[in-house]
């Protein structure tokens, strides 16, 4: 079961759509060279439209992004030197979060699926990423911490999810990392950072290519990708 779907022949499709990979060593990945790409390679190989995905990227890490820049469902990518670009993307967020809250209040429901099942598709769902969170947590948290916080808080029941990258647990702090109901780990150097970000656990993974754990929702689970010829 995956999702609450049972995986059959005629759900795979379904659930292929929520379901990613991501290899042990962070520099190596399936399809593109760095867990980052790898994440935002999947709405762009759906051929997802802006219609149905906005895709905004703080990119604190290689400048990757910015070549993707004019895929259709990319917003914008904001890099340390782009202040301004920062500034308007959590104004406009935090704005959009409140105008979606009152449509959902008007058409009587608390969900954006069931907003879509009402037969409206005037809101796509927003990913808001941040690479190399350790970056935002130095420069910029005491700017827009509290936007931050506020999207992590409210935005997953109007379609924003905030999905974040980081080598240090510590970084993102308790009153966000609870937000986080899906989580993953890979190899880790210091053991004490899977109880940081699995929450108590006391697993620790080998250092054997292809395994991860993964925390969904109380459950971790520790998992090994294969990929059959």
């Amino acid at each position: 079961v995956v999702g609450g779907a049972t995986l059959t022949r005629k759900t795979l499709s379904v659930i292929r759509q929520t379901v990613g990979l991501v290899f042990q060593n962070p520099d190596d990945q399936l399809f593109m060279p760095s867990v980052e790409e790898d994440v935002a390679f999947g709405p762009a190989n759906m051929r997802l439209t802006a219609e149905e995905i906005n895709v905004y990227v703080l990119d604190f890490n290689s400048g990757v992004f910015r070549t993707m820049e004019n895929l259709a469902i990319m917003g914008g990518v904001a890099q340390m030197d782009h202040e301004e670009k920062m500034k308007n993307l959590f104004k406009m967020l935090r704005t959009e979060t409140m105008n979606r809250k009152e449509k959902l209040v008007d058409a009587s429901v608390t969900s954006l699926r069931a907003y879509r099942n009402l037969g409206h598709r005037d809101m796509p769902a927003i990913l808001l990423m941040i690479d190399n969170f350790v970056v935002f947590k130095e420069l910029f948290d005491e700017r827009y911490g509290a936007d931050l916080l506020y999207l992590l808080r409210e935005g997953p029941s109007v379609g924003i999810t905030t999905t974040v990258t980081t080598t240090q647990t510590i970084a993102l702090g308790f009153r966000r990392l609870c937000y986080f109901n899906t989580r993953v780990a890979l190899y880790c150097s210091d053991k004490n950072e899977y109880g940081a970000v699995l929450e108590s656990t006391r697993q620790t993974l080998p250092e054997i290519p292809g395994r991860f754990m993964v925390k969904i929702g109380k459950e971790v689970l520790l998992s090994l990708i294969h990929i059959s010829e």
